[in-house]
């Protein structure tokens, strides 16, 4: 196991941009306090479903890592289960892989929202089904 997984996990709840995740860990580094990962959990990115970082947010990533990784820190970044109907740049192979939870009412996907709120730009969210076979190694062609 590598020791930065058993250290301490700062997570808020939410990083709106590169600048605010490097100010947060130049902050603990600073001040000598241990930190061993950072994440990035929600509202990271253009649309729900979409895997990238939203540019105008995070515009170079890969200098945010190695960054991180200069002052001895990971970074995790969450994908949510959630998908924008044909908003996610993944909508179409989601619902051509047949990826999305269906309703038991009527065997179609469901957004399975029962209180909408609109907190974003896309309304209509669909769940991502992880119990079917395949979706995971699909999924990983897409991490880091």
């Amino acid at each position: 196991m590598p020791a930065w997984s058993t250290g301490f996990v700062q997570c808020k709840d939410r990083y709106r941009n590169q600048s605010q995740v490097l100010d947060v860990a130049r902050g603990y580094v600073e001040r000598g306090l241990p930190i061993s990962m950072i994440v990035i959990d929600w509202f990271h990115w253009v649309q729900m479903g979409d895997f990238k970082l939203n540019p105008a947010c995070f515009p170079d990533p890969i200098g945010m890592v190695e960054e991180l990784r200069d002052m001895g820190i990971e970074l995790m970044i969450t994908l949510w289960p959630f998908i924008g109907q044909n908003v996610s740049t993944h909508w179409q192979e989601y619902e051509q892989q047949g990826f999305l939870a269906n309703s038991t009412a009527t065997g179609k996907p469901d957004s399975f929202w029962r209180w909408v709120i609109c907190c974003c730009c896309c309304c209509s969210r669909f769940v991502l089904y992880f119990v079917l076979g395949g979706i995971l190694g699909w999924w990983r062609q897409y991490m880091w």
